[in-house]
């Protein structure tokens, strides 16, 4: 193995997370392969502006995350783009629901438009006062009948 061409380099993926919790704000950065995790830094802060896992005050929460991300950026020497984010209390909470959308007469094959319409109406939802929808998981798609679906652009 002069050349060293034989050797294979493991995937890895930079990933970030953040913890929200009402003591403390964790950031972690890492980079994960297929059989390690690498932590590249972390950033710790206390979590002002949120009382038993209620945000009591917005800026000052945003704050608190600002800071922990900022720690975990400066530690590691990299900038985090997207992160993962967890956070629970008692005012967190998942409902199901089903959104439908017409995509034409004629059969053709499904778009990202389409996928994108319905993702959309599965936004709009009718929340009492006061409630916010953080995210929105898609989970299955019907089509025509189908169940269970996973990806549906492309089908017809």
């Amino acid at each position: 193995m002069a050349n060293g061409s034989s050797l294979k380099k493991a995937k890895t993926e930079m990933l970030a997370a953040v913890d929200i919790g009402s003591s403390k704000i964790c950031t972690l950065l890492a980079n994960v392969g297929e059989d390690r995790i690498q932590i590249l830094g972390e950033g710790i802060y206390p979590a002002k502006g949120i009382e038993k896992g209620l945000v009591a005050d917005m800026d000052l929460a945003s704050d608190s995350i600002r800071q922990s991300v900022n720690r975990a950026q400066e530690v590691s020497g990299e900038v985090i783009d997207w992160a993962y984010v967890g956070i629970t209390g008692a005012s967190i909470s998942s409902q199901s629901g089903r959104s439908m959308v017409a995509v034409g007469r004629r059969p053709r094959l499904v778009k990202h438009e389409d996928v994108n319409r319905g993702l959309a109406a599965a936004r709009d939802l009718d929340l009492p006062s006061g409630e916010k929808l953080l995210h929105l998981i898609p989970s299955r798609y019907t089509l025509d009948g189908q169940s269970g679906v996973i990806d549906p652009v492309g089908m017809r």
